[in-house]
């Protein structure tokens, strides 16, 4: 079952806003976001998209972001604190010209849409094997726009596994 989808132009960090009247124009930069649920478990993932080919600057910001995501899920390793994590990423998006202003980057991930540990600076859990985490932090880069992956990593003994690799952030979804 499809619990919601939504595309939303901007930030795009409150999913409760109001629609406008703005049309879509070339170069726009939108965040798919949509989750389900399967057997009572929950899924959600977002990607960021852009209306027609992307700048050359949107395309570098891109791959700098999408360094910061994976570097990110890197940290995730068990015995490792969920908090540094969330500090390794605020700190990694200065060195790609860009920053993270959230207050937590994801969270852990179940039978609800958001559980306990937040990845953010508040949370000195440990990661343990079988936990399930969004990672969804947005590197903002002033000039340019917004960019967001959001993937499901399982924590295992060996490491953290991408669960949510069927949709590709190799480059940003072109809607023409």
């Amino acid at each position: 079952m499809v619990s919601f989808l939504t595309l939303t132009r901007g930030r795009a960090d409150t999913l409760c806003v109001k629609p406008s009247e703005a049309k879509l124009e070339r170069g726009d930069m939108l965040r798919i976001n949509f989750a389900g649920i399967m057997k009572g478990w929950h899924s959600d993932i977002h990607r960021t998209a852009v209306v027609g080919k992307p700048s050359v600057k949107q395309m570098d910001y891109w791959k700098k972001n999408r360094e910061v995501h994976y570097k990110t899920i890197e940290t995730m390793q068990p015995g490792n604190i969920v908090a540094d994590t969330y500090t390794f990423c605020i700190n990694e998006y200065p060195k790609h010209g860009m920053h993270c202003d959230m207050p937590h980057i994801g969270h852990g991930f179940g039978v609800a849409q958001h559980e306990r540990p937040m990845i953010s600076p508040f949370f000195r859990d440990v990661y343990e094997p079988g936990m399930i985490f969004m990672l969804e932090p947005m590197g903002i880069a002033e000039d340019v726009g917004v960019f967001s992956i959001e993937d499901m990593i399982l924590i295992t003994e060996k490491g953290p596994k991408l669960l949510s690799d069927e949709v590709s952030t190799e480059g940003m979804i072109i809607i023409e």
